[in-house]
């Protein structure tokens, strides 16, 4: 080696030569460094950057995963029993089958919002569903595409939802709006909240205590509110238009009026705000300090000194000659001609002050303290109203929960009774061997099964109870027409051609009238159907057999004149329910779970009689006249019915909850009654199962499924 170096650095150039590739070799040798630094340098950067995606990622799923089971959550807790109707929301639209994106999710509300580290995108979409146990689960696909430094990484989580039929419901005075006829009612009193769930709902003339919620359009032709002595707030929600015809009635005196559609108003209001999506028009002069949320027009009729207004649309006041209030505007403001002067407490506006006739109104040049100067007008180049996105979408989404349709099952109780009971007995109550006690001027009848009940033929003016005793179970009674007609159809009335006929019922179980699908039900004249201790409340006696002595028609006491004996029975429950209070009774097995079911679609239920029915009417299919009659039948309970009429001033409507249905209710010794719960015993029955089972909930949280 050292002869062959000799001789390289004997020659010319040698030494040159060798510098070159020592250099080259020390070039090389530092670029392959160079270039292992870099390339190491550039993996750490793509892995974070990848790591970074990914991570944003999963953080925006899981955010949105979140949100999904906090509002499904929300909507439990407000009621609401179908959540496919919340149409306007994420959730409705993904059940809906609809594709949500990025636009459609407010990342604010969600409490995230643009990832400053990487770019979002989102994506949930329908991916199939499969029935469980009778229910629907909805499979959907969260899809979150996040990129950051040109590193695109997408997680999608997969997400169930399970909705199927309501195990409660907790609006016992509803139109369903499953029959075409609008409702109409007038009462005396109302005296529990109140749910139309029709096209179309007139109140011509009652009053009413609690709030109403109307999934569909309102007209208020003369009602009177009172705020409840019971709830928090009372409030009324109307998802269409609201109409206010005219100034009979009283002023709208609740604490919060949400309409989902346009606001027509010739009444005062004294709610303390309200919600208005569509239009509002005011025609009457208003003196209250109410504030005023409109996303649409506001036309001012009237003059309303006290009242502030935000609004999302135009502002036409075409009333200049009563003072106003103080406008927030983002569109313009209207006003008919220059001739006309006006004093607000102030207008602030987003858009164009103008004539009716589209011409812009100029502030005077002189100065002199004309009309410009008296509207108080403040031009707002950047407007932003206090009525913004989330406030709207909050109002859509409370109308949404508490006036959107519920979700009412078929109870085939009939089914149920025709398989359980295909022996029963047919009992005829006018049929001397059932009479126990025959010392009377009629006849008391004690019914202590399951069974079969015909009308009776020959019973007529006198005092007549069926007695029916609940102590040991529930009863189930099929209503036998037995050939009786009315109106030419088939028809169950207790008695043919009698009055005061009183159908008391005595223990703590429940009892079920089982109406056949082909058969009408009328109310016969004076009837009571109650329980024993309601009766014995209302008419001051103290046991069954001085009320057989001394009473011939219980149904008298439910007149206005004892409207206060019933107020005093009631309680607030469970959902701003009413319940008895069951302390004001010396029979505390008092309860009102006494049901008249019916599954058909061409049935008429005629209460046009003088009466009082102290349970539930579950018809969601069918029709009820009540209209003709001086004094017409008082509720005591509750009535579910495809639409109905109800015109009379000398009825009270008490609408309560059953008691086991609500866990407020005690026993004799305080401890709390919710044992059997027939409502749940009664949609079991529908789905064809049998007493004692439980149902499936209307839905749960959302859940995830896993990762794909």
């Amino acid at each position: 080696m050292k002869r062959i170096l000799n001789r390289l650095l004997n020659k010319r150039g040698s030494v040159l030569f060798l510098v070159v590739v020592v250099m080259s070799l020390l070039i090389i040798a530092a670029s392959a460094t160079y270039y292992i630094v870099s390339n190491q340098r550039s993996s750490v950067e793509v892995r974070y950057s990848s790591e970074q995606s990914y991570q944003t990622a999963l953080s925006m799923s899981n955010t949105v995963s979140r949100y999904i089971n906090g509002y499904l959550n929300a909507i439990k807790r407000s009621g609401e029993k179908e959540v496919s109707k919340y149409t306007n929301t994420i959730v409705g639209k993904m059940l809906q089958g609809e594709t949500i994106t990025t636009k459609d999710l407010d990342l604010k509300s969600m409490g995230m919002s643009e990832s400053e580290f990487a770019k979002v995108n989102v994506t949930i979409k329908p991916s199939g569903t499969k029935t469980v146990k009778g229910n629907t689960v909805n499979y959907f696909d969260l899809e979150v595409f996040s990129e950051h430094n040109g590193e695109t990484t997408k997680v999608t989580q997969v997400i169930a939802i399970e909705t199927g039929p309501a195990d409660y419901f907790t609006r016992f005075l509803t139109s369903t709006g499953r029959r075409s006829e609008d409702v109409i009612v007038a009462a005396n009193k109302i005296l529990s909240g109140a749910y139309f769930e029709n096209d179309f709902t007139r109140f011509s003339s009652a009053h009413l205590n609690d709030s109403i919620y109307v999934s569909g359009t309102f007209d208020d032709e003369g009602l009177i509110y009172n705020k409840s002595p019971y709830a928090s707030s009372t409030e009324v929600i109307v998802t269409d238009n609201f109409y206010c015809k005219g100034a009979s009635g009283s002023s709208i005196d609740v604490n919060k009026i949400y309409v989902g559609g346009n606001f027509y108003c010739s009444k005062l209001v004294s709610a303390d705000e309200v919600y208005v999506l569509g239009d509002l028009e005011i025609n009457i002069s208003q003196s209250n300090s109410t504030v005023f949320y409109v996303n649409g027009d506001c036309r001012m009729n009237s003059g309303a000194p006290d009242q502030k207004y935000y609004i999302n649309g135009d502002l036409y006041i075409n009333n200049v000659s009563e003072q106003q209030g103080e406008f927030h505007v983002k569109g313009d403001v209207i006003i008919p001609s220059s001739s006309m002067t006006v004093t607000t407490k102030g207008i602030e506006c987003g858009g164009v002050f103008r004539y009716a006739d589209g011409s812009e109104v100029k502030p005077s040049d002189s100065g002199y303290p004309g009309w410009y100067e008296g509207w108080k007008f403040n031009h707002k180049d950047s407007y932003s109203s206090p009525l913004d996105d989330d406030k709207v979408s909050n109002a859509v989404n409370y109308i949404a929960s508490k006036a959107s349709k519920n979700k009412y099952q078929t109870w085939d109780a009939e089914g149920y009774f025709n398989k359980k009971f295909p022996s029963a007995e047919t009992i005829t109550p006018d049929d001397p061997k059932y009479a126990i006690d025959g010392a009377w001027d009629g006849y008391r009848v004690k019914i202590d099964k399951s069974c079969k009940l015909r009308p009776a033929t020959t019973w007529s003016w006198g005092k007549h109870y069926i007695e029916i005793d609940a102590t040991s179970s529930d009863i189930y009674i099929y209503l036998d027409s037995n050939g009786l007609k009315y109106n030419g159809k088939d028809c169950f009335m207790f008695g043919k051609d009698s009055n005061n006929i009183n159908v008391i019922i005595k223990g703590s179980h429940s009892v079920i009238f089982v109406l056949p699908q082909n058969v009408n039900f009328k109310m016969n004249q004076f009837t009571f159907v109650g329980h024993l201790g309601l009766a014995l409340k209302m008419t001051g006696y103290d046991s069954l057999d001085k009320l057989i002595q001394n009473e011939n028609a219980v149904s008298t006491k439910f007149r206005p004149s004892n409207v206060s004996v019933i107020q005093n029975l009631l309680t607030s429950g469970e959902n701003d329910s009413m319940i008895f209070d069951r302390n004001q009774l010396s029979d505390k097995s008092t309860h009102n779970n006494i049901f008249l079911i019916t599954k058909g679609t061409d049935n008429s239920f005629d209460f046009n009689a003088e009466s009082s029915f102290c349970g539930y009417i579950y018809a969601p299919d069918s029709t009820m006249q009540c209209d003709s009659a001086s004094q017409t039948i008082a509720f005591i309970g509750g009535i579910i019915m495809g639409s109905y009429t109800y015109k009379n001033m000398d009825a009270t409507l008490a609408f309560t909850t059953p008691y086991d249905y609500d866990g407020n209710y005690k026993d004799g010794d305080g401890n709390p009654v919710k044992k059997t719960d027939i409502v749940k015993e009664l949609m079991n029955i529908s789905a064809g199962g049998a007493p004692g089972g439980g149902s499936a909930k209307v839905f749960q949280d959302s859940y995830i499924v896993g990762y794909r």
